[in-house]
């Protein structure tokens, strides 16, 4: 079901930016989380894979902290501060941001 489930979160890194109109900049790098977890799964030992050569124990400690580092880069890219003003309830972009450009619009 792991394997399954980190396929979804590939597809959804790639779609799910650009339904939310992020720039180019905040797709390519969500694009590029979404296909290291798909490479990494595809060559992990799980029914899904394409040549199981990880062992899903190394899978998983390759994971932990690639997904701290997704769960932190909305935060601290601004990608969520900077939704409009008052729509997210969170310190504007200029609070968050660890890049120059706005990930949102354009």
């Amino acid at each position: 079901m792991h394997g399954a489930i980190d396929y979804g979160f590939l597809a959804a890194n790639i779609v799910v930016p650009k339904m939310l109109k992020l720039n180019r900049k905040a797709r390519t790098l969500f694009a590029f989380f979404g296909l290291t977890q798909g490479i990494l799964n595809a060559f992990t030992e799980q029914p899904w894979a394409i040549r199981p050569l990880i062992p899903y124990q190394v899978h998983g400690q390759i994971e932990k902290p690639v997904h701290r580092c997704m769960c932190s880069h909305p935060f601290c890219s601004g990608s969520i501060g900077n939704a409009g003003p008052g729509r997210s309830g969170l310190p504007s972009e200029q609070h968050w941001s660890c890049t120059s450009t706005s990930p949102i619009g354009r």
